[in-house]
C-alpha cells in the first residue's frame, strides 16, 4: 500500500471518529439542559379557572365559566300605570300574575276582572329589554372590578327571562339567568388570587 494512502485513511478514521464524539455532544447536551418538570410556575402546572368558576373542555378549548342570575321588578308601561300586586288562584289570573291597568281602573288583588278587556283595560306586568341589558351589564361590571379584570377579559351571556309570580310573597319577580366567562390563568396565579 503506497504511503499517501495510508495517511489518508488515518484521516479519514479521525474524522469519522471526532465525528461521532462531536454529535454525541450535541445529542447529549439538550438531554441535560432539559426543564426539571417538577418546578413550580412552569408550563406543565397548566392552567385553572378562577375561584367560582367552572371549566369544561369543548372542542379542544378549556372554558371557563360562572352561572349567576338577576332579579328585576316588573313594570308598568305610560299608558297602563298602575301596578296591580295579583293573588294565586284570583280571578282571571289563576297563576297569580301581576298585571298594570289603565289610570282609571282600580282593581285588588283577588278582584274578579269582570268585564275588564287584555290590552285596552289591562296588560301583564313585564320587564323591558332596557332594565334586563342594564342589569346583565352591571353583573359583568361588578365581575370585571371583583376579579380586577378590564372589560375584554370577561364577556357575558343571558337568557331571556322568566317570571317568577308571588317571589317575595307578593309582587312577582323577573329572573334572568347570566353565564358569566373569564380566561383561564396560569395555575400559579390564579393560586394566589383565590387566597
Amino acid at each position: 500500500m503506497h504511503p499517501a494512502t495510508r495517511s489518508t485513511r488515518g484521516i479519514g478514521l479521525a474524522f469519522t471518529l471526532s465525528a461521532i464524539i462531536g454529535a454525541g455532544v450535541l445529542f447529549t447536551t439538550p438531554v441535560a439542559a432539559q426543564v426539571n418538570l417538577d418546578q413550580s410556575g412552569t408550563p406543565n402546572d397548566g392552567v385553572i379557572c378562577r375561584s367560582g368558576y367552572t371549566g369544561t373542555l369543548s372542542n379542544g378549548a378549556f372554558i371557563c365559566a360562572k352561572n349567576t342570575g338577576a332579579a328585576l321588578n316588573l313594570q308598568c308601561r305610560s299608558q297602563f300605570p298602575n301596578y296591580v300586586v295579583r293573588a294565586v288562584n284570583s280571578s282571571g289570573t289563576p297563576d297569580g300574575r301581576d298585571l298594570c291597568t289603565r289610570a282609571a281602573i282600580s282593581l285588588g288583588s283577588t278582584d274578579p276582572l269582570g268585564g275588564l278587556v287584555q290590552g285596552t283595560d289591562y296588560i301583564r306586568a313585564d320587564v323591558s329589554q332596557s332594565a334586563v341589558d342594564s342589569a346583565v351589564a352591571a353583573v359583568e361590571s361588578a365581575e370585571v372590578a371583583a376579579l380586577a379584570l378590564t372589560d375584554a377579559d370577561v364577556d357575558v351571556a343571558n337568557q331571556a327571562p322568566t317570571i317568577d309570580t308571588n317571589a317575595t310573597g307578593s309582587r312577582d319577580k323577573a329572573r334572568v339567568a347570566i353565564k358569566l366567562y373569564t380566561f383561564a390563568a396560569p395555575r400559579q396565579l390564579a393560586l394566589s388570587l383565590r387566597r
